[in-house]
């Protein structure tokens, strides 16, 4: 399985160690938390191996399911944020992201979250990195990084964490089109 060719990863095969975990009994419970989702396994692996947040937890507080993955990491990135931050350019920055139609330039995310510069926007970007795909368009002759977020299932997650703001986003984007 996708688990199993991972144990061997330098991440993976150190938190085993550090946690005395054999691999079988890691696969296992890994592979039963993910309830199937690929996504969810790619994600959880990449931060175990990487040495991020999941790999300093006991494997018993491992999230459940893909919406309670997405759920713990909102929740902790979320907390690890400056709540002035948070209102004025983090939720904002995700909201447009899940609400794109396609890939989105740090200068049309900063403009969208009201900041003169896309300074702040970048840590947000940054913050988030695991859950966007970064690409490039061609603007006057350069290459210019866009973003968008990694996967639908998260798009919708946001999307549904943030009702009322993607709703008020979908509404304020009409006006715009209908009016400008």
């Amino acid at each position: 399985t996708y688990v199993r060719s991972r144990l061997a990863s330098h991440g993976i095969a150190r938190y085993l160690r550090k946690q005395n975990l054999a691999g079988e009994e890691f696969t296992d419970e890994v592979a039963t938390r993910s309830e199937g989702y690929f996504v969810y396994l790619r994600h959880v692996l990449d931060q175990y191996d990487a040495g991020g947040e999941l790999a300093s937890r006991d494997l018993a507080d491992l999230p459940a399911g893909l919406t309670p993955y997405y759920d713990d990491q909102y929740e902790r990135m979320r907390a690890d944020t400056p709540r002035r931050q948070w209102q004025k350019v983090g939720l904002p920055v995700l909201m447009q992201l899940a609400i794109a139609e396609q890939p989105l330039t740090f200068y049309q995310l900063a403009s969208g979250a009201g900041q003169r510069k896309a300074t702040p926007v970048m840590a947000t970007i940054e913050q988030w990195r695991q859950f966007l795909v970064k690409t490039s368009v061609s603007w006057n002759g350069h290459q210019v990084p866009t973003y968008r977020l990694f996967h639908e299932s998260f798009r919708e997650f946001l999307k549904k964490k943030h009702e009322h703001a993607a709703e008020g986003a979908g509404v304020e984007r009409a006006l715009r089109e209908e009016l400008g």
